[in-house]
């Protein structure tokens, strides 16, 4: 499982973003397997970093290895584009907040509380 994400630098004279892959070792610990630095987030900007990260890892481009990110849309069409034998999901935390940011806090907080008590008791999530 690779993680695939960008946030903003704070550097006010050169305004950059920080594109990263990560993935969890063996010991539970974060390894940072790539960073690049562009100065837009579009579809351009991933595919360069996403053909990289493909020329970089050998097997990287197969059905095994799950790719994980938000749902920005540069991100999902360059990886649909540079991996498309991969199974590519979104993130759990980034749909929570779509979610709360939706339908409110206490709305999303009723039906995750729900969901909680169907897996306690032994049902299935619809």
């Amino acid at each position: 499982m690779i993680a695939m994400d960008a946030c903003h630098t704070k550097n006010k004279k050169y305004p950059t973003l920080l594109f990263l892959a990560t993935a969890v070792d063996g010991n539970n610990n974060i390894l940072v397997l790539a960073y690049g630095i562009a100065p837009v987030e579009d579809r351009e900007t991933w595919s360069w970093f996403v053909g990289n990260l493909k020329h970089a890892i050998h097997g990287l481009a197969t059905p095994n290895v799950l790719i994980v990110s938000d749902r920005q849309k540069g991100l999902v069409d360059a990886v649909a584009d540079e991996l498309p034998n991969n199974e590519h999901v979104h993130c759990t935390f980034h749909l929570r907040m779509n979610l709360k940011r939706h339908f409110g806090a206490q709305v999303f907080e009723d039906a995750l509380k729900g969901l909680e008590e169907r897996f306690a008791n032994g049902k299935e999530a619809v």
